[in-house]
């Protein structure tokens, strides 16, 4: 009899105890679940579903970080937060309905130069080129940086202006043929 209570409180304990085991990893696991989704897709709307004229531009607004700009109407937003060095990423792509480039902006903490360089280093790793362009500017009267570069198979040329604003660096990122027209309606708040 003793020995079967033995037996039973030993089952009872290793169940207890894998029980246990089972709890801890299904709270790491969920916890895991929620940081990937956060720092993955927040956003995915604005896709150009009907058919948009050439030329057509539309304002962009974004109060939790204090800017504006406009970008071709009908590209397609994807946001992100917390990923490739940004606190925040938007990004505007070509869809098959719309005539017009993408545009790219990013929001960072980092200082201009930090940015500049990471952005920079991160172009001659993907592409194995240098820029083709790059330097100080300002817009606005604000300390900024433009660098031109060639995509991978030469296929396209790409322009990023960087702005330094109080804690902020936006990194804002098209084709040399729609910058000067981004540019020129960028505003922070």
């Amino acid at each position: 009899m003793i020995k079967q209570t033995k037996k039973t409180n030993i089952l009872l304990v290793g169940l207890i105890i894998f029980i246990l085991i089972l709890g801890a990893a299904a709270f790491i696991l969920s916890t895991k679940a929620k940081e990937i989704a956060q720092s993955k897709k927040i956003v995915n709307d604005i896709s150009g579903s009907n058919f948009q004229e050439k030329g057509v531009w539309e304002q962009y607004s974004n109060s939790d970080y204090n800017f504006s700009l406009n970008i071709p109407q009908g590209l397609h937003k994807s946001e992100f937060e917390g990923q490739g060095g940004y606190d925040y990423f938007v990004e505007f792509n070509k869809t098959n309905e719309v005539d017009a480039d993408g545009v790219h902006i990013g929001v960072s903490t980092k200082l201009l130069q930090e940015e500049v360089e990471k952005v920079t280093e991160s172009i001659r790793k993907a592409s194995l080129i240098e820029p083709t362009k790059s330097g100080e500017i300002s817009i606005a009267g604000l300390k900024g940086y433009r660098l031109d570069y060639q995509t991978e198979n030469n296929s396209e040329t790409r322009s990023i202006i960087f702005i330094s604003k109080d804690k902020y660096v936006y990194s804002i990122s098209t084709t040399p043929e729609q910058m000067a027209r981004v540019i020129e309606s960028f505003k922070l708040n």
